[in-house]
């Protein structure tokens, strides 16, 4: 084939004068690639194409500065092998096992996913496992030097591919049997380091609650067990109960990072309205810097409301880097606590620390505050609370935090009218707003798709980011696929405007962008466990019912109602408005009160 011969010799050629400059441009990685895909297709190089080649791969140096050497290597020796092979393969993970300058890999994760399309994830994770394995030094290594295998075999991984849940399970599987050796071996820092790495691979893409308690018994529980049998005796660790005289209740809130994200925005409508009430409110950002930490300009809108913030990882690991103490750092987070003589702790889960702060118990009374994780349980948590709409016979006491009217504010129409028109005309819009893993459940999709088989004049919008492929497969067997739209990530707030008629997602239900939507007070639909028939009988009596169903056939039933009767939809929007009024009104004193309880107590 002239043609391929005519562009091998030139990408060739550039490609052995960009060796020699140390400098490889994309046009040659690009070439590369598609001459690979020629040669898998039957094709064939010239003779003389063949020497420039093989001269090319020997003037390829292993003392590596810039992994696109790699990747073009890997891209040479699969052309000359006429197809890719395990051992080159195996030549390409065993470079980037050991490649160290992690920007310059997500500076070229475009190239990585070439080589390694998302498709074939869980082909890269197996590769990258067995170089793991073959590192016979690795329990020598400096405790940096392994947390930079772990930051590259998941973080990196993480920054570069779509996760979804088969793949990232099988991260799971391989991180697991790591942290398991580093509770043998007694690594604290690993054990620690390990944590949020096992978290993401696992409730990161899970959707159910039986997979966050399997997650809680098999990852949470052997945590809280080291720190126990371990960590305590060898740090010599003295359980904190002792009351304060503050004139003022100290509160503080432990957060993973602040960054604008939906966690973020409770957060501040929560500080918002406690600051000028009788506690003192003091807020622990870890600010973990494995996902590029907390943003400065968040910090400092909380200061302004008048919260003390304590930035953890600057005062307390002393360490910009995202290699760092997190055993030390959370030792010095506990004794500033205990220091500052704080009577309430209120954290969540996303990290070590929260597990280590609560089991050594450095608070007298300690809360867990779920964002969606109803599942999460260690011994030394004494209340539990959510802002979530959650299962009424879980040991939870329920919070509702009103938005802000400016952020929840409409939209103009116009804007509104424009989305509208991307989709077909006179169509009444089904949807929901989240990460896609949420929606990717059967039970849910297949709910959804007799919702609109029952509606031939609705279609559904999918917002949110995400992997797509397993949603795809499902609306495909259901018969929607052609009425279903995924739409990305999107302003809630116009969305919100958008959609018609929200369908929350379960069994895990939407997060903040649906509690936004429900402050616009426009019709949705959530599935809850009925906790007994004198609930069912109360909730059968009201328009209340129509909104929270108690099962799939009343969630269809009733979503059927709600797009055919536009004034059963206004009765239960005049219901529900009343009773986030009452919620509004009486928020401060509920959360108070759980607080003063807990402290009396």
């Amino acid at each position: 084939m002239e043609d391929l011969n005519n562009i091998a010799e030139e990408v060739i050629t550039l490609a052995i004068n960009n060796i020699e400059n140390k400098d490889f441009e994309d046009e040659v990685i690009v070439g590369l690639y598609y001459i690979c895909k020629y040669i898998e297709n039957g094709h064939s190089l010239s003779s003389e194409n063949i020497i420039l080649l093989k001269k090319a791969i020997s003037l390829l140096s292993d003392n590596l500065k810039d992994i696109r050497f790699a990747i073009v290597l890997y891209l040479l020796q699969t052309i000359e092998a006429q197809k890719e092979t395990k051992e080159i393969k195996s030549k390409f993970f065993e470079s980037y096992y050991n490649f160290d300058n992690f920007q310059n890999i997500l500076d070229n994760k475009d190239f990585i996913l070439l080589i390694f399309p998302q498709e074939k994830l869980e082909e890269y994770l197996e590769c990258f496992n067995l170089e793991f394995l073959n590192d016979k030094s690795f329990w020598n290594k400096t405790a940096t030097e392994k947390q930079q295998v772990i930051f590259k075999f998941h973080y990196i991984t993480m920054l570069i591919y779509e996760k979804n849940k088969e793949s990232f399970h099988k991260m799971f599987d391989y991180l697991f049997k790591i942290f398991e050796t580093a509770i043998e071996k007694k690594d604290d820092e690993l054990v620690f380091y390990l944590y949020t790495p096992l978290l993401f691979s696992y409730n990161g893409v899970s959707t159910s609650f039986e997979e966050c308690s399997y997650f809680n018994n098999l990852v949470e529980k052997k945590l809280e067990s080291y720190i126990k049998n371990h960590l305590i005796q060898k740090y010599e660790i003295k359980p904190n109960r002792k009351k304060s005289n503050n004139k003022k209740l100290k509160i503080a809130f432990i957060q993973e990072r602040l960054i604008e994200y939906s966690i973020y925005q409770v957060l501040y409508r929560l500080l918002k309205s406690l600051v000028n009430t009788e506690v003192e409110i003091i807020v622990l950002d870890l600010n973990f810097k494995e996902l590029g930490g907390s943003f400065p300009e968040k910090q400092n809108e909380l200061k302004l409301l008048g919260c003390k913030v304590i930035d953890c990882n600057k005062e307390f690991a002393q360490n910009d880097s995202v290699f760092y103490s997190t055993v030390q750092k959370s030792l010095k987070l506990r004794e500033y606590i205990i220091a500052e003589d704080i009577d309430v702790l209120i954290g969540m889960n996303a990290r070590p620390e929260y597990n280590f702060l609560f089991t050594t118990r450095t608070a007298p009374l300690q809360i867990y505050w779920s964002h969606g994780n109803h599942a999460y349980n260690i011994e030394e948590i004494d209340k539990k609370i959510t802002h979530c709409i959650f299962e009424k016979e879980l040991d939870f006491e329920q919070i509702t935090i009103p938005l802000d009217k400016k952020n929840n504010s409409s939209f103009d129409n116009i804007k509104i009218k424009e989305i509208r028109e991307c989709f077909p005309l006179n169509t009444f819009i089904l949807g929901s707003i989240g990460r896609l893993v949420k929606i990717d459940n059967y039970d849910y999709l297949e709910t959804v798709a007799k919702i609109m088989k029952d509606n031939p004049n609705t279609i559904f919008i999918a917002c949110g980011s995400g992997d797509q492929k397993g949603i795809q497969e499902k609306i495909e067997e259901l018969g929607i696929k052609d009425r279903f739209y995924f739409v990305g990530y999107v302003d809630p707030h116009l969305y919100g405007s958008v959609i018609d008629l929200y369908l929350d997602s379960f069994p895990f239900r939407g997060g903040e962008s649906f509690q936004e939507y429900i402050y616009k007070i426009k019709p949705f639909i959530c599935l809850v466990k009925a906790p007994n028939k004198e609930w069912i009988d109360k909730q059968e009596s009201s328009f209340r019912k129509y909104l929270y169903p108690y099962s799939k056939t009343k969630y269809i039933e009733y979503a059927n109602a709600m797009i055919k009767d536009k004034e059963l939809s206004s009765r239960c929007m005049e219901v529900l408005e009343k009773e986030l009024k009452t919620n509004e009104k009486n928020f401060i004193n509920i959360f108070l009160n759980i607080i003063k309880k807990g402290t009396d107590g």
